[in-house]
């Protein structure tokens, strides 16, 4: 079970909310308190989440809600517009606490990888971490450097929903799944597995999607490598032929991604902050 967030290459990668249930309910409860049933564009959404319109935070938030069945889209592009799924209205407004637990189990049940592990293991008695990230990896072409982060996420996610082997539901049983909403995450064209950093370490967590796992990106370099920081130089590797149209592209997701990444001054602020320490 899973969501979208786009990579430009032949091969679709696995992909999965970057939230865990519990906090894309506190999502929706910001949503609810801000928008009630009314339809808001993704920008006046993410705005009560206090992400910019263009944060990749509040498009990944965006994206977890509509993994987790709880927002629905329509319109296209700029036009996009976001609101709460019926399943999202049981949880805010049911006074029958049977229906809201019912419909937090269908939530968890939402993203296809989800549903693939609930349905593959024993959800009373998982395997280890590391058993489960070999399936991952081997199986699902997960990036090693973001499974486990994956697998804390979907076991707080069961953990919270209190799933056990009876409520276990395959994801394609469900309305509003995956496939509607893929089509829906069009307009975010963001890579799924990119995280957004814990400010102090201003790491870019970035599924090497194009490319199999465990393997290093092969192919040749495109012009020099470009000194982008003191510290810092960056190259752009391509395993086959460029075009402007393609550098287009690279140029526009890079100007998608960069609010991920740290400001100079923000650099010096912390650096000067470690030194009075």
């Amino acid at each position: 079970m899973a969501n979208k967030q786009m990579v430009i290459n032949k091969r679709r990668n696995t992909s999965y909310p970057s939230i865990p249930l519990q906090k894309a309910i506190q999502r929706m409860d910001e949503f609810w308190k801000a928008e009630g049933k009314n339809a808001a564009p993704v920008a006046s959404a993410v705005g009560h989440w206090k992400y910019g319109p263009k944060s990749s935070g509040g498009r990944l938030t965006v994206a977890a809600l509509l993994s987790f069945g709880l927002l629905e889209a329509s319109g296209s592009k700029e036009n996009r517009l976001v609101q709460l799924t019926d399943r999202a209205l049981k949880i805010q407004l049911s006074p029958d606490n049977t229906i809201k637990e019912e419909a937090i189990k269908e939530c968890a049940a939402m993203p296809r990888i989800y549903s693939d592990l609930l349905n593959k293991y024993d959800v009373e008695d998982l395997p280890s971490d590391q058993t489960i990230s070999f399936y991952l990896i081997t199986e699902k072409d997960f990036n090693p450097n973001t499974a486990n982060a994956f697998i804390k996420n979907f076991k707080d996610t069961i953990r919270f929903a209190k799933i056990s082997k009876s409520d276990i539901i395959s994801s394609s049983s469900l309305e509003n799944n995956e496939y509607q909403n893929e089509e829906s995450l069009e307009v975010y064209e963001q890579p799924q597995h990119i995280q957004t950093p814990a400010k102090k370490h201003y790491r870019l967590q970035a599924e090497a999607a194009s490319y199999p796992i465990n393997q290093q990106p092969k192919g040749k370099q495109v012009g020099s490598s470009i000194p982008v920081t003191p510290t810092c130089s960056m190259s752009v590797i391509a395993d086959g032929v460029v075009t402007q149209e393609g550098l287009k592209k690279l140029i526009a997701y890079f100007d998608l991604i960069k609010d991920s990444f740290p400001k100079e001054a923000e650099l010096k602020t912390e650096t000067d902050a470690n030194i009075d320490e």
